[in-house]
């Protein structure tokens, strides 16, 4: 995300290689005071700043943790495919929030451990999103019942 902020914020004309991310090429001018910038703008900016920003980032943050902690992730051509592949420009959307096109990936729980303490956390959590289940469809509520 701070690359796409960072590309739309440029007004740097020196490469014509969209391709390649040449980090000296972009930021600040010199001798500009950049301590008050940030390095997103999908959570507004000036008077319109999210005030939710810090709480977003935050749970962000924790949710992408306890992911890592409780699965593993790998490609599932994993085999057959170089692990060193480099990652390159075409591999993204091009959009506001720089993201990732869509891939496979094989998700699986880290061990039964991980799974049995998952299931408890969701059983412990039901009462508490049992108040936002109100408009599920039948087909939604069997899921979540299961």
């Amino acid at each position: 995300m701070e690359c796409s902020t960072t590309l739309l914020s440029s007004t740097s004309q020196k490469s014509s290689r969209l391709s390649v991310f040449l980090q000296h090429e972009f930021g600040t001018k010199p001798g500009v005071d950049a301590s008050g910038f940030r390095a997103d703008l999908h959570f507004g900016s000036g008077r319109r700043l999210c005030p939710g920003t810090i709480l977003a980032n935050s749970t962000l943050s924790i949710n992408t943790v306890n992911l890592l902690w409780a699965f593993n992730y790998r490609m599932p051509d994993l085999a057959t495919r170089d692990p060193c592949t480099p990652i390159t420009y075409q591999d993204f959307e091009p959009s506001l929030v720089f993201g990732p096109k869509p891939f496979r990936c094989d998700v699986t729980v880290r061990s039964e451990g991980h799974a049995d303490l998952i299931r408890s956390s969701y059983a412990q959590a039901r009462s508490v999103f049992a108040v936002f289940e109100q408009e599920l469809t039948p087909k939604e509520a069997t899921k979540i019942a299961a």
